[in-house]
């Protein structure tokens, strides 16, 4: 079970919502420091020291699964929040 679930509508071709998460992997990557990796052509794994889950695409939404550590936790509001906005800017 996941601590945190984002699910973001898009009515975009699914290699440009690729592209779009590849860009944003990126900037979590550089920002945040959280490693992550495909696992399918559709499935992005990621983690960092007290977070970890997944980023799935289908059809007509974006779904991320996330379960934070204790001391993540603390900041679940502002990571929703915060992750809510991009991947709304980004795919909505």
């Amino acid at each position: 079970m996941s601590d945190l679930h984002i699910e973001q509508a898009h009515d975009r071709d699914r290699e440009e919502v690729r592209e779009i998460v590849r860009g944003l992997t990126g900037q979590l990557r550089d920002n945040y420091s959280i490693q992550s990796n495909w696992t399918d052509d559709d499935t992005v794994s990621f983690s960092r020291s007290g977070v970890s889950g997944t980023l799935k695409i289908d059809n007509e939404r974006v779904v991320v699964d996330m379960k934070l550590g204790l001391m993540a936790r603390a900041f679940k509001g502002r990571i929703k929040s915060e992750l809510s906005r991009q991947m709304a800017n980004h795919l909505g």
